[in-house]
């Protein structure tokens, strides 16, 4: 890594932690401005402002209620919300980095349901939880095709029968992983990953 990609990747370090005043969040997903110390820092290591613009903070929500009725178990009733937080920088020589909070709240308590798999009521996997969901840094080689991505990433393979994100639940499944991946063959994708921790859908028990 050249020095002047390092300066950039520190500066968005620092920027995730200073994103001052948000803008409308009806308009859906948006370019944050760029707030003083991140500005110095591009001074500093000759990246364009308009580089910079495509820096983009994202908000998203999801509510949801689900009925579960086994027999011989008690039902269940799930009223939860899940919220995410997520910050992507601009790609400086190939570098970005992504980081994502997830939150997942159940506002009338989590008495009505079983979140986890147990005897006593019927399973709905959703329970409270507050994690980093993602936490990235990928290098792309445009010229070759040729992606790394190291970090806690969302991996979803074919059609995610075995590797997914079981996206349909409100706590993702994340991986942490180093992945690489060439299209650099015709009609032919090659993907390898060295996963050592699986984040699964239950969350912190």
């Amino acid at each position: 890594m050249d020095k002047r990609s390092f300066i950039f990747l520190i500066a968005v370090a620092i920027g995730l932690t200073h994103v001052g005043s948000l803008p409308d969040l009806r308009a859906g997903p948006y370019e944050t401005s760029s707030p003083p110390l991140i500005n110095l820092a591009v001074a500093a290591s000759g990246v364009s402002q308009q580089h910079l613009q495509s820096t983009q903070f994202h908000l998203d929500g999801r509510v949801r209620y689900e009925y579960g009725d086994l027999e011989a178990i008690k039902d269940s009733t799930a009223f939860t919300v899940r919220n995410r937080a997520r910050f992507e920088s601009a790609t400086e020589s190939g570098f970005s980095m992504l980081a994502e909070v997830e939150h997942t709240w159940a506002p009338f308590g989590d008495d009505t349901y079983g979140s986890y798999p147990g005897p006593d009521r019927t399973v709905i996997a959703d329970p409270e939880n507050v994690e980093i969901n993602r936490f990235q840094v990928a290098y792309q080689d445009k010229a070759s095709d040729f992606d790394i991505t190291v970090g806690r990433q969302r991996m979803i393979w074919d059609d995610a029968r075995f590797i997914g994100n079981v996206g349909w639940r409100q706590n993702e499944q994340t991986y942490d992983a180093l992945r690489l991946e060439s299209g650099s063959f015709e009609n032919l994708t090659l993907q390898y990953a060295y996963v050592w921790q699986v984040n699964r859908i239950f969350g912190r028990r």
